[in-house]
């Protein structure tokens, strides 16, 4: 959970869901983060809520979301160091990073999602299920695969002189330009396994899990 004061927001930020951009394009709008609440756990679980805060209706509550059918693809294609290293990654996620570097998305996701790991209970994994569930309300659910447009519609952000609006896809380049379809080469045994592993998410964020649904 992410508290900014001025405007007062409360942004949930599941991972893999456009949270970075969402986070500069705050800054970008001069919006002032409470850094002794913007709570996290190892920079990954922004949903937690102490159990001290219990000031929801004093602000505008909104969280990102996106498909987990491309979700998932995100997840695995963050952790491929084909452009960059990122000692960042390894430093955050530690053995969760060394054990998913190298894997194919088919034997990441049967190593992560499938076969049960002892890594399955990092919040690198939190669904996006988990977040609403432990969300009093939310005014707002902007989906990654319209953020720009979605951003823009949001009240703090329609009243201010700067509508700043970016969105760095930084995971398109890890794919080397295929689109994150390719990932799954028609594979119904992938398509179901992940299917599967964020059932919740489909029906919590409204995702259809028709895999030709998918953008």
């Amino acid at each position: 959970m992410i508290v900014c004061q001025l405007p007062q927001i409360l942004y949930f930020a599941p991972g893999k869901t456009g949270s970075t951009a969402v986070e500069h394009m705050l800054r970008d709008l001069g919006v002032v983060f409470d850094d002794d609440a913007k709570y996290r756990t190892n920079g990954i679980a922004k949903h937690v809520i102490p159990e001290s805060f219990n000031a929801f209706d004093d602000y505008f509550v909104f969280m990102t979301c996106r498909n987990p059918y491309s979700r998932a693809v995100s997840m695995w294609s963050h952790f491929q160091t084909d452009l960059r290293p990122k000692p960042k990654t390894i430093s955050i996620l530690g053995p969760l990073a060394e054990a998913s570097t190298g894997l194919d998305f088919k034997q990441w996701v049967h190593k992560f999602l499938v076969t049960p790991s002892k890594h399955i209970d990092h919040p690198f994994f939190n669904t996006q299920a988990t977040y609403v569930a432990s969300i009093p309300y939310i005014d707002a659910m902007i989906h990654q695969e319209n953020l720009i447009e979605e951003w823009l519609q949001l009240p703090f952000v329609q009243a201010a002189e700067h509508k700043a609006c970016r969105h760095e896809r930084i995971s398109e380049y890890r794919l080397q330009g295929k689109h994150w379809k390719d990932m799954y080469n028609n594979d119904t045994e992938l398509i179901e396994a992940v299917n599967s592993a964020f059932e919740a998410d489909f029906d919590a964020v409204g995702y259809s899990h028709n895999f030709g649904d998918a953008i």
